[in-house]
């Protein structure tokens, strides 16, 4: 990965990100603490397909998908 690459990735100050991924694994957690793992693997594979169908109806893009931190704007 070269510095074009990254270009595309601005630094977003003040931003923890292991703050956010325990954030993001608690409520899922909590999504998910009283399934069956069949049920488990079905809210996953129904998350990943409304992802994919915002992706291909052009409402979304894999890095708008991602939780914003309040003080992230992009240029």
């Amino acid at each position: 990965m070269n510095e074009d690459f990254w270009a595309a990735f601005p630094v977003i100050a003040d931003f923890d990100c292991v703050a956010m991924k325990l954030e993001i694994q608690a409520r899922i957690h909590d999504e998910t603490k009283d399934m069956s793992p069949h049920e488990v693997l079905a809210y996953f594979e129904r998350r990943a397909l409304d992802a994919a169908k915002l992706r291909e109806s052009g409402q979304a893009n894999l890095l708008l998908m991602r939780e914003e931190p309040e003080n992230y704007s992009q240029p």
